[in-house]
């Protein structure tokens, strides 16, 4: 019976959204946390991206997805660094069919010193995941830092 008023309401939210209704942070944050965390089906989650992105979000509101991002889908570590890291991030996998080449890019600049910090998702659409192809490598991604 939760899961079925919690469908509910993040349908209000799309018919919102829709019709204009701009999220505060917060209410953003929710909205993308249960997208992250697979809380609602498939078609509420591309209905609500989909009003989002048509009604264009608002620097709150995107605010608010960072913050579900941060607290949902990104894993925190602890480094003993002195001095900047750089984080190397490519664009993501595309129809385009486009060759990764920030995961090289990160493995050049670490060869040359400078400490990387390198998100690696898995291929969807691409060619090649920054995970992929370090497991690849022999990289073991589960191994404990």
């Amino acid at each position: 019976m939760e899961s079925e008023q919690r469908f509910r309401e993040f349908g209000k939210l799309i018919t919102a959204i829709a019709g204009g209704h701009i999220m505060n942070r917060e209410e953003s944050c929710e909205a993308y946390r249960q997208v992250i965390l697979d809380f609602q089906p498939e078609l509420q989650q591309g209905a609500f991206l989909s009003a989002h992105l048509m009604r264009r979000p608002t620097t709150e509101e995107l605010s608010g997805a960072w913050d579900a991002l941060d607290s949902c889908d990104t894993m925190k570590i602890e480094v003993d660094l002195v001095g900047p890291v750089c984080d190397i991030v490519g664009t993501g996998s595309d129809s385009l069919k486009t060759l990764n080449c920030s995961s090289p890019a990160a493995l050049i600049a670490a060869a040359c010193g400078l400490p990387i910090a390198k998100k690696g998702a898995r291929l969807v659409t691409g060619v090649s995941g920054a995970s992929d192809i370090f497991e690849s490598l022999g990289i073991d991604l589960d191994h404990p830092m």
